[in-house]
């Protein structure tokens, strides 16, 4: 006799025993749902004929039940109940198969590291993050390539993990990173799970520093102009603090006796500005965040007879108070 000779599959699948136990549960799950929806039709077909179904949208014809009626309806069911306890006796041997399967189960590890353990909220000095490295071994081997790691938080308002869940390369090794919040310091406990199997927790501290809000103007220009030339100004503004910054204002006055005001530029997203012939003011959003920076420029034209004009312009905040920018001197050649 010769060996049965079956088709390559393409793509190969490779399972490991831990993996195809929930398979397998979960067909044995399905079978027994389908299996209840049959007994469960065969209990409406006898409130069919009853004329007890409810709601009642049709009704059984003749409505008068005869004997041979009911005894070949009870024939019926009977065949169809006889059929569902054969395949429950199947299912039961698959089942005992199961759990021998699991009793001799592949054994899973999974490690994770965490470095460093020790960083602080957004807004304060680095590290802000994390880096998560872990591995999922089967038997001492790696696991299948893309098998999904999950992370579990202790406190979630702490922070976040991305990506969640992680997956394994060929050799097994994952990477994730955790991202502290600035809700507030902590310690917080990370747990990855893979196959069923729980990793080793590890434990991240973080850390809130002292309040420390800042922020700097700066402003830039031609230092030369022709007579009756027009004067482009930058001005850019960056919180350098650790804390968002409220009612930011940034104002730039006009000496209207050395310049004219030809155009304002559009302000960046979140800011408003109103002007007028002598002054320029933009509103900021309701936060500025720790890091950001939004640049304006506004175009002013030399006034006949003048020979020089200096500029400077002003930012505020409820954090802050008034910060002045430096001076920008512009000579006419």
């Amino acid at each position: 006799m010769s060996n049965p000779n079956i088709n390559s599959i393409t793509p190969t699948i490779s399972l490991s025993t831990a993996q195809t136990v929930p398979l397998l549960l979960a067909s044995i799950a399905l079978e027994e749902l389908a299996l209840a929806h049959l007994v469960n039709a065969e209990a409406e077909k006898i409130q069919f004929v009853l004329g007890t179904l409810t709601p009642a949208r049709t009704r059984f014809t003749p409505e008068t039940v005869t004997l041979s009626n009911l005894l070949t309806l009870d024939a019926s069911v009977r065949r169809t109940l006889r059929d569902v306890i054969k395949k429950e006796m199947l299912l039961e041997f698959k089942f005992e198969n199961v759990l021998d399967l699991i009793a001799i189960s592949s054994s899973v590890t999974v490690t994770l590291i965490a470095d460093p353990t020790n960083i602080a909220i957004p807004g304060c000095p680095p590290p802000n993050s994390s880096t998560l490295n872990g591995q999922v071994l089967v038997d001492g081997s790696p696991a299948p390539i893309n098998t999904p790691v999950f992370f579990t938080l202790s406190d979630p308002s702490l922070g976040t993990v991305t990506p969640n869940p992680a997956f394994t390369d060929a050799s097994g090794n994952f990477t994730a990173t955790f991202n502290a919040s600035v809700s507030g310091g902590g310690s917080e406990v990370i747990t990855a799970s893979a196959l069923g199997q729980n990793s080793n927790s590890v434990t991240i501290n973080i850390r809130v520093c002292a309040v420390q809000p800042g922020l700097t103007i700066t402003k830039s220009g031609p230092t030369s102009v022709g007579p009756g030339g027009n004067i482009t100004y930058t001005i850019n503004v960056t919180n350098t603090g650790n804390v968002p910054l409220t009612n930011l204002t940034i104002m730039d006055n006009i000496d209207i006796s050395n310049v004219t005001l030809v155009s304002v530029s559009p302000p960046p997203a979140g800011f408003t500005v109103s002007s007028s012939a002598n002054s320029i003011t933009w509103t900021g959003p309701a936060s500025f965040a720790p890091g950001s920076s939004a640049i304006f420029q506004f175009t002013v034209r030399m006034n006949p007879g003048r020979l020089n004009t200096t500029n400077r312009a002003e930012a505020n905040s409820t954090e802050t108070g008034q910060i002045l920018s430096n001076a920008v001197l512009t000579v006419v050649l």
